[in-house]
């Protein structure tokens, strides 16, 4: 590293301690659709409210906020609405009609602040979803392309949470590397090994089993670094059942990388190799900002080898180790043994 890098780097640090994360805004995480009986004023009003309701649990992550206080002003975060219809089961069957709202992120954003409540930005962890299904008796692995009706249900549970669900290929390799059996058996060992060429950030193996007419039951896994959640449900049908266990990764998830409450701020240092440029300190703090535990980056020391950076960070310490791993720009030099502790430096290296 360079006498004029080395300058050049501590003149950009005092320029950027004013700077916040630049996230970007996933896919539908503002907008909502909810189903109405007519066009009239009063509905769309109602349906206005449950919208806004939906799209705050997908920004924070969190399905216990309460919107009671934020119902009468949803109307003035809305930025465009429109109505939508599906097409008719049957000739003799009327079309669904739906209105979907696209709220504004400035004011809702600041909506949810002035609650104290959190905002759980776009870099949310990509979920693998592996799906043993099993009716009358016989088992098999859900195949995204051959299902394009379970496929749809997974997206939109998803798309209600805000949760990136990646389904596999289902391929040769796939077939070669995980088996019907291997859902069952709980073969965690053998789920992630299949996982490996996805590289997700978190994986989620269900088995679903259909045990009566109006009754499916499921056992659901979340694999997430070393942590291991398992937990069942049951429902009338299908959907429902599916969403419920989307629902359940995405809480499972939120707790970890958007906590509910704002705490107090830890302080965790970083000290990352490999900062040769000012463009490999740019896509540093780039990745660090955009981290939603992260509320504030400061260099606080430069020196040839390596730069040191100090982290305010809230909630989990453990969980800014999962989300750096999310962003994929940082690798750890060696693996941390246990939870990193308040102003523990941590070595990392600029690259995998």
């Amino acid at each position: 590293m360079s006498v004029t890098l080395l300058r050049g780097l501590l003149a950009l640090a005092l320029l950027c301690l004013a700077s916040g994360p630049q996230a970007a805004e996933v896919d539908g995480l503002y907008a909502a659709r909810v189903r109405v009986a007519d066009q009239g004023v009063n509905e769309r009003n109602r349906a206005v409210d449950q919208a806004f309701a939906r799209v705050v649990m997908k920004v924070t992550g969190h399905r216990e906020v309460s919107v009671a206080g934020g119902a009468s002003e949803a109307s003035g975060f809305v930025k465009q609405f429109r109505y939508v219809s599906d097409e008719p089961a049957g000739p003799d069957t009327q079309p669904r009609v739906w209105l979907k709202v696209q709220f504004d992120k400035t004011a809702v954003d600041a909506w949810i602040r002035g609650h104290g409540l959190n905002v759980w930005g776009s870099n949310r962890p990509g979920t693998l979803l592996w799906l043993g299904i099993e009716r009358d008796g016989r088992r098999r692995l859900f195949v995204p392309d051959l299902d394009p009706a379970t496929s749809g249900l997974l997206r939109r549970a998803a798309e209600e949470r805000g949760l990136s669900i990646l389904l596999p290929l289902s391929d040769l390799e796939d077939t070669r590397n995980l088996t019907v059996s291997d859902l069952w058996g709980d073969f965690d060992d053998s789920i992630r090994a299949a996982s490996t060429r996805y590289q997700p950030d978190a994986v989620l193996s269900a088995r679903v089993t259909q045990v009566g007419p109006d009754l499916w039951r499921g056992r659901w896994t979340l694999l997430q670094g070393g942590r291991v959640a398992r937990w069942s449900n049951q429902h009338g049908d299908l959907g429902g059942l599916l969403g419920q266990g989307v629902n359940g990764a995405a809480d499972r998830l939120a707790a970890r990388f958007a906590p509910s409450d704002s705490g107090d701020r830890n302080r965790l240092s970083l000290r990352v190799l490999g900062v040769n440029s000012l463009r490999d300190y740019a896509a540093v703090r780039t990745q660090l900002e955009s981290l939603d535990l992260v509320r504030q980056v400061a260099i606080t020391a430069v020196d040839p080898e390596a730069l040191t950076l100090q982290l305010a960070v809230r909630g989990d310490l453990s969980g800014v180790l999962s989300s750096l791993r999310i962003g994929g720009g940082l690798t750890p030099v060696s693996p941390t043994m246990g939870a990193p502790q308040a102003g523990q430096v941590l070595e990392y290296r600029l690259g995998p």
